[in-house]
Formats: structure tokens, sequence, C-alpha cells
């Protein structure tokens, strides 16, 4: 038995996808407010709509260790891939509650239950912001003088809650994907660049990051529950990219002009602040922030190598990647 936190999500659903491929038993912790429309139009897209309806979703929260106790009995394997994701000041308290608190609940639970694996979806933002020259790695450590934001903040402290879990006993293997393309609920989380690309994106930036499709961080995280690996974290990501190139890609995939012009530090640092003074005012949320401004505007390299050389994978290029969710955005933009 398989148990899934954050299955409407898009790393979440894809992880059921990958256990429905399997003939795998699932319970998935839902909300009892969630919309699970995604899910199935993704399922039936792979033409699983018979597996989805095998899947036994609980309603419940993260924050009520009892009700995860209650479900968790008897599943072998746990991915815990709920989180908020947001770069906004305003939802700090929010995300301490879900991200940090969420996860410790989590892994109280499942010291008691005692699975076989514990998968958690962390990020590439729980290592924080590193020096420019820098190739970073698994090995790279927290360094608290950058400027962190709040998300990043929240996923750096869930993840010393995992390893608090494995100081204790819990066999655990924590994944930190870079910034995940592919098709889920549009225009949330990282499906926000094609909704901002198709609604006619001006402005470009600097900086770089690495990119991986939500396919590959699914499998992995399966392939990881499988095997003998313990207590190990293993960056997630196919290549390193400029903000630019992925944007020109998705501009490309959605017929649309590529942004033709240069949004510099200070333009961008300018709009998140008066962003989110007027997410203040109008009580709305702050559609660019000084967090997401930084982000944009400098480039992070990653290393792949720790986890191609435990697991065999082969991930898929991003230009494909691109190619393929503009496609399933397109579709459901000419459906609705």
């Amino acid at each position: 038995m398989n148990f899934v936190t954050g299955g409407s999500g898009l790393v979440g659903s894809h992880i059921l996808l990958e256990l429905a491929k399997k003939s795998e038993p699932i319970v998935a912790l839902k909300r009892i407010t969630t919309d699970l429309s995604v899910v199935k139009e993704l399922f039936s897209t792979y033409n699983l709509s018979s597996e989805f309806d095998k899947i036994n979703w609980v309603d419940g929260d993260l924050s009520d260790i009892n009700i995860l106790l209650e479900h968790l009995e008897g599943c072998e394997n746990i991915y815990h891939a709920a989180a908020l994701v947001s770069f906004d000041s305003s939802d700090r308290l929010e995300l301490i509650e879900t991200n940090i608190e969420g996860t410790s609940n989590m892994v109280d639970a499942a010291l008691v239950i005692k699975p076989k694996k514990f998968i958690y979806l962390s990020s590439t933002s729980a290592i924080g912001k590193q020096p420019k020259t820098k190739v970073i790695k698994e090995t790279n450590e927290w360094d608290p003088d950058h400027k962190n934001g709040y998300y990043s903040f929240s996923k750096h402290y869930a993840e010393r809650e995992v390893w608090r879990g494995i100081e204790e006993g819990l066999n655990a293997v924590m994944l930190n994907p870079a910034v995940i393309l592919g098709t889920g609920k549009w225009g949330t989380s990282s499906t926000r660049m094609f909704s901002t690309v198709f609604n006619g994106l001006q402005f470009y930036t600097k900086g770089g990051n690495a990119f991986v499709d939500v396919r590959d961080v699914a499998q992995i995280a399966v392939k990881l529950a499988d095997s003998s690996i313990t207590n190990e974290r293993f960056l997630i990501l196919s290549e390193n990219r400029s903000f630019r190139d992925i944007m020109s890609l998705i501009a490309k995939g959605l017929n649309k002009t590529p942004a033709k012009y240069l949004a510099t530090p200070f333009m961008g640092y300018s709009a998140g602040l008066f962003s989110e003074i007027w997410s203040v005012l109008s009580g709305s949320s702050a559609l660019i922030t000084r967090d997401s401004s930084r982000s944009a505007n400098s480039t992070q390299v990653y290393s792949n190598e720790k986890v191609l050389s435990a697991i065999r994978h082969k991930f898929i290029p991003m230009d494909q990647s691109i190619a393929a969710t503009c496609k399933s955005f397109l579709k459901a933009h000419k459906s609705n």
C-alpha cells in the first residue's frame, strides 16, 4: 500500500499516475474541498481512468496527526508531496504551517507506522541561494546570510524535520527537484509560466536555473522508493537553462512572440515592491514579488550527477518537455 499527500498537485498527481501504471494500491490524502478534476483528466489522457477510480481518496489535513495515523496504517511507502509554493511574503505563516509543521506531523506519524520508505518531495530552494561561481550539489549547505525567501526557508526547515526523523530511525529519501514543468492545474505554481507567456509576455530577465519535467520527478520518486537507497537527498534536474531560453521555447510552443525587452534587476525589484504593496491594499495575491524578481535575475547552476550514479534514468530534454506541455495547455485552453 502507498500513501500519497499532495495528490491533486503537479508532482503528487504524477506520482499517483506512476503508481497506478503498476496497479499498486493507493491511499491519497486530500482536503475536503479539493477539486480532483485535473487529476482525473490526467489519468484519462493516459487511458487509466479505471485506475483513478481505484484510488482510495481520504479527507484530512496535515495538521491532524490522528487522521494521518489512521490512514497511514498498513502503508509501506509514503510519498509526501503536499506543499504550498508561494514567493509572497503575506503567505509566510501558511508556508510555515503547511511546509514545516505539516512535514513534522508526517514524520512523527511515519515514525509510529514505520514504513519501508518515506519519500519527501523537497526543492532546490531548500538548499538556498549559493555563490554565483559554484555548481550546486547535494553537499552544499544553507547560508542564512543570503537573501533566501520564505518559501526557501520553509522547505529548508521541512527537510530538517525529515533529517530528524532519519536520526530517530526513519528510512527516508529526499528529492530536491529544480523548476518543475509539466501538465497540471494551469495558472498555479510553475504552470503559471505557460499562462503568462500565452497572455503576452513582453519582458525577459538575464537569470537562469535548472529545470525538470514532472514525469521525471515522479518516476525517480517511485524508483527510489523501490530501491535499497535510504537516508540520502538527490538533486533532480534535466538541464540548466536561462529563463530567456525557457520562455522562448514556451512562446514557440504556444505560437506566441517571444519577449523582446530586458527587465533589469531594478525594474524587477520595483515591480515586485509595487505588486506586494498593491496586494496588501487590495487583498489579492501579488503577481510578482521582490523574492521572485531576485530569483529571475540570478543564475544558479545545479548538478544531477548523484542521482544518475545512484539509479538508471534518462531525463526528458527540456525542448521535448516544453513542447508536450504547450500541446496540453493549448488543448485545455481550447476546451475551455
